[in-house]
């Protein structure tokens, strides 16, 4: 398993799942996980996680798709929001 830190300081883990298969592991708090075919190149699985995390631009419309820690963020504000 290979350990890779994020530009804003959170760790993700990779490991091989089966001989078809990559898992990417990260909020170790809460079980989350990614899995990609290993048929990917490592800098394609990357970009996904990055696309899936931080979230991307949509090519079509222009419109930012939100990322997982975006959903986070943003669920905890409206938490906030509730309780004040």
């Amino acid at each position: 398993m290979k350990e890779f830190t994020l530009p804003d300081g959170r760790k993700i883990k990779v490991r091989e799942f089966d001989a078809d298969n990559i898992v990417v592991e990260f909020e170790e708090h809460v079980p989350h996980k990614l899995v990609f075919p290993k048929k990917l190149k490592p800098r394609k699985v990357a970009e996904e996680i990055k696309k899936y995390l931080y979230g991307y631009d949509d090519p079509e419309t222009g419109e930012h798709i939100d990322g997982y820690f975006d959903r986070i963020k943003k669920k905890e504000e409206r938490e906030k929001e509730w309780w004040e």
